[in-house]
């Protein structure tokens, strides 16, 4: 299992010594594939294998694939990762929900033993921020607060996680 506040720390140290996220994190541009590369970095610097993690899992079941997966001999750890900016996300923020509700039911239905959610919001408002994450997350998921990748830069972070321990 990964805590997440130990994650979003990690990742607030790598991306502060990456040149490319003062770019990354200071425009209104949504670089999914960018943040999926680096997370790898972060998780790497908590302890996770490289050899671990997966780029091509795909849902059992309900096709589509998830942005990683970390598979150990104790866990399989399943992410999804969603970069929102404002004026430039309605469909995002109306398929996000079900992204989340398929992570969930990957620990539900014992495929997995955690799910995370990294989520990088660039261009709202506090208020506005308030309100995704908590249409995005029941109760049952733990959040870390929102927070800034970068000193400096406008987006902001959080991470979500659900675990059999949630249910």
């Amino acid at each position: 299992m990964i805590d997440i506040d130990r994650l979003a720390n990690a990742c607030c140290e790598h991306f502060a010594k990456c040149k490319s996220a003062s770019i990354a994190c200071a425009f209104p541009v949504a670089v999914e594939s960018w943040f999926r590369v680096e997370l790898v970095s972060a998780l790497m610097d908590v302890g996770v294998r490289q050899e671990c993690v997966d780029f091509n899992y795909r849902y059992p079941g309900a096709g589509g694939k998830a942005d990683l997966i970390i598979r150990d001999a104790d866990d399989s750890i399943i992410f999804e990762l969603k970069s929102f900016v404002c004026s430039a996300d309605a469909k995002k923020i109306a398929d996000f929900p079900f992204q989340i509700e398929r992570l969930q039911a990957q620990v539900d239905q014992d495929h997995a033993t955690q799910a995370i959610a990294f989520c990088t919001f660039c261009g709202y408002g506090d208020r506005r921020l308030l309100a995704l994450s908590t249409q995005f997350f029941s109760s049952s998921w733990t959040t870390t607060p929102l927070r800034r990748l970068i000193i400096n830069a406008p987006l902001q972070f959080l991470i979500g996680s659900f675990t059999r321990e949630s249910r």
